[in-house]
């Protein structure tokens, strides 16, 4: 017995001492030891993305509002409603020209710096500093002109109170400022900076703090412990970036990662396949990304609105939802997406022998070119060279010989710009909830989208009526202006509207409390399944 008790003792030890030898050299320890991992409420979840989702100091935002890491005075609502974020409360005066806004109290950043009024004047100062006062942005480009039109100067009238003036009426300014259109971060990010740009790490109010980014690599999120509402279910979060589709299927089967985030993280046709696995979660609602067909109104013969229009009849859009976006997203024909409170329902036409019958008239019993650009970055998120082949063939049925040219996204953006294009596919956003901001930009001679991406799109009566109502404070007339220019644009077909677009997420069922929204997902309430 003594003899034994004394080998047990020897055997103990040396257990000890292999296991601190390991430590010590680096090596994994063996399964099965006495090191325990990490409780799995605490392990890091990895994520996966197909875009870079934090730019950087040059972006006007950093990062994107999905991250969760800053947030805006307010917030748009699941039923595209201005809904109270970092502001609890805002009141206009009579006319429009004054508006006032209440401040959330008990608000820090991640830096400790408190929000409040001097805060946002700060940020608003900051705004202005952009060249141009306007910044680009791959999530959305912040026009300090377009959110704010008219703006003259902000206020601060008590800690937690600041007060908006302009020129004009602005009676949509809620609508203007969600999400994108007024993001609040700590004053001292903008310390000893030019043209607006961050000076390290973007330091926001969010449930999460963005504490690692390495750009087109990977990005590393922590639970903000100080955070003014309802904490994050998990306490770190690692996204790795993985442009290739079919590489962040594999590593999700494998579980390299446990779901994946943003525009285009899994593909429809993937996310079909995934739903049949019962290891996996699928999940979509729309999105304020619908997806369009951009034509280029200063070429032949897409200048002709008969050649317009039988394109968009020729197009089966239930065929093209079901056959490469997995019956996700939703067919439509207006050029506002119906994630806005502001949409209205156009009717859908398919009629391929009306759509022959156009182009004959148009091009004399002719046939004629075109081409489909795709910017080659899209492929990572979208279905497009599919979608593109489709429409080749269904072109072709109507008399328009289409080619497929797929460019480097730098590339393709410089031809949109310069004009170099016949068609592009592609998807385009609401940055807020005014839809002003996409009708004005796509029917205005001068809006971004004929100008900045070449469409150059003119309509006489798009142009007056999008002029009548910049300053009017009546919300009635507003939605009839509104409501006539949709009517306007299936007509006149300034662009070809697909498919409104839809927030697929997927997750290891290992997690929970991860679902879509119609701009992002519930990345806040993600965490391990206890």
């Amino acid at each position: 017995m003594k003899t034994s008790g004394n080998k047990s003792i020897v055997g103990f030890m040396g257990f000890w001492m292999f296991l601190a030898g390991l430590l010590l050299s680096g090596m994994p320890l063996p399964a099965g030891s006495f090191a325990q991992e990490k409780p799995e409420t605490e392990k890091t979840i990895i994520m996966g993305a197909s875009r870079e989702l934090a730019p950087g100091e040059k972006d006007p935002y950093y990062c994107t509002y999905t991250l969760k890491v800053w947030e805006p005075l307010i917030e748009n609502g699941q039923d595209g409603e201005p809904k109270p974020k970092l502001a609890v409360a805002w009141l206009p005066n009579s006319d429009y020209t004054e508006w006032t806004f209440k401040l959330r109290d008990g608000v820090s950043f991640h830096d400790g710096e408190k929000f409040d009024a001097d805060a946002v004047v700060t940020n608003v100062k900051h705004w202005l500093d952009f060249p141009g006062s306007r910044k680009p942005s791959p999530f959305y480009t912040f026009d300090m002109k377009a959110v704010y039109p008219g703006f003259q100067k902000i206020e601060k009238l008590d800690a937690l109170t600041v007060k908006f003036h302009f020129e004009k009426p602005v009676s949509t300014l809620p609508y203007y400022m969600t999400n994108f259109g007024s993001p609040m971060y700590s004053p001292r990010c903008f310390d000893g900076t030019q043209e607006g740009d961050f000076n390290g790490l973007p330091q926001g109010t969010g449930p999460f703090r963005l504490v690692e980014a390495v750009r087109g690599q990977h990005l590393v999120l922590e639970r903000n412990e100080n955070y003014w509402g309802q904490k994050s279910g998990a306490s770190r979060i690692r996204i790795n970036i993985i442009p290739d589709a079919n590489t962040r299927f594999s590593a999700l089967k494998s579980e390299e990662i446990m779901g994946v985030l943003d525009l285009g993280g899994i593909t429809p046709t993937l996310a079909r396949e995934l739903a049949k696995d019962p290891r996996f979660h699928v999940a979509s609602c729309i999105s304020s990304v619908p997806h369009f067909l951009s034509v280029n109104h200063k070429h032949f013969p897409l200048d002709d609105v008969r050649v317009r229009q039988a394109i968009s009849l020729a197009i089966d859009r239930d065929t093209i939802n079901e056959s490469f976006f997995g019956g996700y997203c939703f067919p439509t024909a207006n050029i506002l997406s119906a994630a806005s409170p502001f949409s209205k329902k156009i009717p859908i036409t398919h009629d391929l022998e009306k759509a022959r019958k156009l182009v004959a008239e148009a091009l004399e019993g002719k046939r004629e070119k075109i081409d489909i650009l795709i910017p080659s970055g899209m492929l990572a998120r979208e279905p497009y060279k599919e979608l593109a082949e489709y429409l080749q063939a269904v072109l072709a049925d109507i008399g328009l010989d289409a080619t497929i040219t797929i460019m480097d996204t730098a590339a393709a953006t410089e031809h949109r710009r310069s004009g170099r294009f016949d068609t592009v596919l592609h998807t385009s956003g609401m940055p807020n909830s005014e839809p002003f901001t996409v009708l004005e930009g796509r029917m205005y001679g001068t809006g971004s989208s004929n100008t900045v991406y070449g469409c150059g799109y003119y309509n006489k009566e798009a142009e007056a009526l999008i002029d009548s109502i910049r300053n009017e404070p009546d919300m009635v007339k507003r939605r009839e202006v509104y409501n006539r220019l949709q009517d306007l644009a299936a007509e006149d077909l300034p662009a070809i509207p697909l498919l409104d677009g839809c927030w697929l997420t997927v997750n290891n069922v290992k997690l929970t409390g991860y679902g879509p929204e119609r701009y992002g997902q519930t990345l806040e309430t993600l965490r391990w399944v206890k």
